[in-house]
């Protein structure tokens, strides 16, 4: 699941590697093909998609932001 703050689209990416997630954001509407990582001491790369998901998850909860498909 996707979620927004009204200015960013916060996603779990594979960053190059094997085995290596972490929440991205993009600019809404940004045609950008590059992933670019949220900036957060908490953020650490995980070695599953679902452990990338429950950070932002949680992220998202704390920050009150909306999901979006």
């Amino acid at each position: 699941m996707n979620y927004t703050d009204g200015k960013y689209i916060y996603y779990v990416s594979g960053l190059l590697g094997d085995n290596q997630y972490a929440v991205c954001k993009k600019e809404i509407g940004s045609k950008s093909l590059g992933n670019h990582k949220y900036k957060s001491s908490a953020n650490k790369v995980r070695t599953t998609p679902g452990e990338a998901q429950d950070y932002l998850d949680r992220l998202a909860r704390k920050k009150k932001w909306e999901a979006v498909s």
